[in-house]
């Protein structure tokens, strides 16, 4: 796995190969600082894990033009289902199959992870206003 600040102020990098390093995850949060200017990531070749925590790759999968060879390549990239024994194009993999549980709050849908996320946000928001009082 990648540490949680690797990509800090790298506000400008276009280009992440990160092809075969032996990587399990890659997270949304630890590429968040760079994905507005990233034009290509290359995670092939890695051991991952086809679970909710992909879903960030996946998405920014269905973006790319089809007419760059490079990139169709990237869209070759497979994960494992670890209890099935089995690999996954990440690209054609269903959601469910990553177990990223959808829930619906109103007009707004999260996945797991984005429920977690806002969850910790909400937790430290609450933590702050009891600080807060006593201070």
């Amino acid at each position: 796995s990648l540490s949680g600040l690797i990509f800090e102020n790298l506000n400008s990098l276009e280009t992440l190969n990160l092809q075969n390093n032996k990587l399990m995850h890659v997270t949304e949060d630890v590429m968040e600082p760079i994905l507005d200017t990233l034009r290509v990531v290359d995670i092939m070749d890695n051991p991952l894990v086809c679970d909710c925590e992909l879903q960030w790759y996946k998405n920014w999968l269905s973006t790319l033009k089809d007419k760059d060879d490079e990139m169709m390549q990237k869209k070759r990239t497979v994960c494992t289902i670890q209890h099935e024994h089995r690999e996954y194009s990440l690209q054609s993999l269903p959601l469910e199959k990553m177990n990223c549980v959808i829930k619906s709050y109103g007009n707004v849908q999260m996945s797991s992870s984005t429920n977690n996320r806002v969850s910790l946000l909400t937790q430290t928001a609450v933590s702050i206003c009891i600080l807060a009082r006593y201070i």
